[in-house]
């Protein structure tokens, strides 16, 4: 038995993240949001609310940290009757008010493990700022690096128009009515929009995911082409926080720069061309070397599945199988956010990734551009094959731009997705596979109908079919205090 999932949230930041009311501010929130729900903590912790898990969350603004600049670990014991073992997140959205760099790092280094002491359960996610601070951004980076805290990037958001508040915008009061901004200091945070996109980069790190946007993306360009050798700049990627698993970052830039140069096409042309696509795309990984079988190297698969709990636990069978078959590969799971607990009980499975996007057939740029941030993940492992246990088309386009030699799952006539509301879109999906499965009409249930991939693939039966359900050791705990209280009532 599973227990209810909990996260136990403390905020902290400056009037990003909170603000009292003024005579130019109008509600207790993150200031430059229209209303109270709608600031970037309200949107995660309803985004969190939204898979199923109990929020209880106390959001503080700690501007006196920002504003001690002769000894900010003073203001650190201010947190002290906020931190317990209780905390399962604390989140950190602190800088914009420093005036200078100086020192900087130490003292990003000092709050994590204060928190880290105070709060040992807690995960911590360090926000960059938000105003353009470089340097600030950069010392908030490597504290983060160098104390395993995860860095939440939102530094390209500054100056686009989209994610700024706007001048004239209503927003509403604690007093019930609406209000209209003016104020040059509201005006320079982040508008609704602004406040959305740092709760969904927030939850992407949250699960996992790592959002590296296409501003990024250009400046990662500029750095790996005007900067030298990969090996003389390898140490500013590291302290970037990127990886190096097997693809350099050289080639992972390649097919990155690939993809945007195909989307822009396809934005200009009116239409995604599977065929073009795949064409263009099967040269830009040849030139980076994702087509080349490597020697002594480590088999790298990948397993690719966006359903829900009781979709992952009928695949269970088949995870178990893959491992058995390749039991020295290294075998990253894909998976839906949905089913975060089940997966990381999961013990056939060395790295996990959740995806929390599924196809929007209104929005197909949209998936590819989500599509593109995430494999940057992805792409450094050179993956051997890819098997997609998918039901949604957007599963087989991750697959192909994961790099993956070989990808595997049913074609057309995928039995499993009919009656789908994007099935039409299948026939091009599927033409990014490499071995396209015929579905096996026997299969009468959906464990069968995931096994039907590993029969029909490697041409021999199955050695177990029973499904799987995985607990962490605390559940296991738990389910015996229950079943114990259950003897000791009946007795």
């Amino acid at each position: 038995m599973i227990k209810e999932r909990i996260e136990n949230i403390l905020f902290l930041g400056n009037s990003i993240t909170r603000h009292g009311l003024a005579s130019y501010w109008w509600g207790v929130w993150g200031m430059a949001a229209d209303s109270r729900d709608r600031d970037y903590v309200h949107l995660f912790v309803k985004s969190l609310k939204g898979q199923g898990i109990k929020v209880e969350f106390e959001v503080y603004n700690f501007f006196a940290w920002e504003g001690m600049a002769h000894d900010r670990a003073e203001a650190l014991q201010l947190l002290t009757p906020k931190l317990s073992e209780n905390l399962t997140l604390v989140v950190c959205q602190l800088g914009e008010n420093i005036q200078s760099a100086e020192g900087l790092v130490e003292d990003y280094v000092e709050m994590f493990a204060f928190i880290g002491k105070q709060a040992p359960n807690a995960k911590i996610l360090m926000i960059s700022p938000f105003w353009p601070m470089p340097e600030v951004a950069d010392a908030a980076r490597l504290a983060a690096e160098k104390t395993g805290t995860t860095f939440v990037d939102i530094t390209s958001l500054w100056g686009k128009q989209e994610f700024m508040c706007p001048k004239g915008y209503e927003v509403s009061g604690d007093d019930g009515n609406r209000h209209k901004v003016h104020h040059q200091g509201v005006l320079s945070h982040p508008g609704p929009k602004g406040h959305a996109e740092i709760a969904h980069r927030l939850m992407a790190a949250w699960e996992g995911t790592r959002i590296v946007d296409k501003t990024e993306t250009a400046r990662m360009s500029t750095l790996l082409h005007d900067s030298g050798s990969y090996e003389e700049i390898r140490p500013k990627l590291l302290e970037q926080g990127r990886v190096d698993r097997g693809a350099s970052h050289r080639d992972i830039q390649h097919v990155i720069d690939g993809l945007w140069a195909y989307r822009e096409q396809a934005v200009s042309e009116g239409e995604f061309d599977t065929h073009i696509f795949r064409q263009q795309m099967e040269k830009v990984f040849d030139e980076s070397g994702y087509r080349q079988k490597l020697l002594n190297k480590k088999t790298e698969i990948l397993i690719i599945t966006d359903g829900g709990v009781g979709d992952f636990i009928n695949l269970s069978a088949s995870l178990r199988e893959i491992r058995r078959i390749y039991e020295g590969a290294h075998i990253t799971l894909l998976c839906s956010a949905r089913v975060k607990a089940l997966a990381e009980a999961c013990p056939y499975v060395d790295e996990l990734h959740l995806n929390s996007k599924n196809f929007n057939g209104g929005d197909f740029l949209a998936v590819y551009d989500w599509n593109i941030d995430f494999v940057t993940r992805l792409l450094c492992h050179r993956f051997d094959m890819a098997f997609v246990f998918g039901t949604y088309p957007s599963a087989y386009l991750l697959a192909y731009m994961s790099g993956a030699k070989e990808r595997i799952s049913y074609g057309k006539e995928n039995h499993m997705c009919q009656g789908h509301p994007y099935a039409g879109i299948y026939p091009a999906m599927v033409e990014l596979l490499t071995i396209q499965l015929p579905y096996m009409v026997q299969s009468t249930n959906a464990v069968d109908g995931y096994l039907g991939i590993l029969d029909n693939f490697l041409h021999a039966p199955v050695k177990n079919r029973n499904i799987e359900v995985w607990c962490l050791p605390e559940d296991v705990a738990e389910f015996s205090k229950i079943i114990d209280r259950k003897f000791e009532n009946n007795a």
